[in-house]
């Protein structure tokens, strides 16, 4: 999987900065005291139980507000659960190029490693499985111009061609990615960085 319009991201810059900020869902405290810092060309993983607050965590960074920084201009492409991302009257295909500023052969490209059949590119969102929605919303991402690179467990319905695609492409593109996994060795392969939230605190893992 390979750009024709390699994303221009700001070289070693930090792109969103935490500092003791405090995570919460509602009136309950999930996180306390995160301090982080997410920068280009880092790859940083979050690792937790489920419901420990992963997804909430990110959704603060994003949010900002007190505490958190973000850089000037900072895009962001997140490929979230919920698919809120999709439109579901559109093709597989029109979907990716809402946008992204690649061509349509490299929409096909993506979206046939992604595991999505030569086939299906032209097959509405509405009438996909909840599997190949996933797979269509990760592919936007991907082909999204951004700085920043939100994956939200992005190698649930993958397969392992699929999943190899993936992992190389994250290994060598040159924005800041944040991504949510329980696959050991995919975080293994390709985060720089791993966090973990374990008993409403985030700790940094060390080598």
């Amino acid at each position: 999987m390979t750009l024709q319009n390699p994303v221009l991201v700001r070289p070693g810059k930090p792109v969103i900065t935490a500092l003791d900020v405090t995570v919460s869902q509602g009136e309950r405290e999930l996180i306390q005291h995160v301090t982080l810092k997410v920068e280009t060309g880092h790859r940083l993983a979050i690792m937790g139980k489920n419901g420990s607050g992963k997804t909430t965590l990110i959704n603060r960074l994003l949010q900002g507000g007190p505490g958190i920084t973000h850089a000037d201009n900072l895009r962001i492409s997140y490929a979230n659960q919920d698919l809120r991302q999709l439109d579901a009257s559109k093709t597989a295909l029109a979907n990716i190029m809402l946008t992204t500023d690649e061509s349509e052969q490299i929409a096909r490209n993506f979206l046939g490693a992604m595991g999505i059949r030569l086939d299906q590119v032209n097959e509405l969102v509405g009438d996909m499985s909840g599997g190949e929605r996933v797979r269509v919303a990760l592919v936007k991402a991907l082909l999204q111009a951004s700085d920043l690179l939100i994956l939200d467990e992005p190698t649930n319905y993958l397969d392992i061609p699929a999943l190899e695609a993936l992992t190389a492409y994250l290994q060598t593109t040159k924005q800041a990615v944040v991504f949510v996994s329980h696959d050991a060795q995919f975080v293994r392969d390709v985060a720089t960085e791993v966090f973990e939230i374990s008993e409403g605190s985030l700790f940094k893992h060390t080598n």
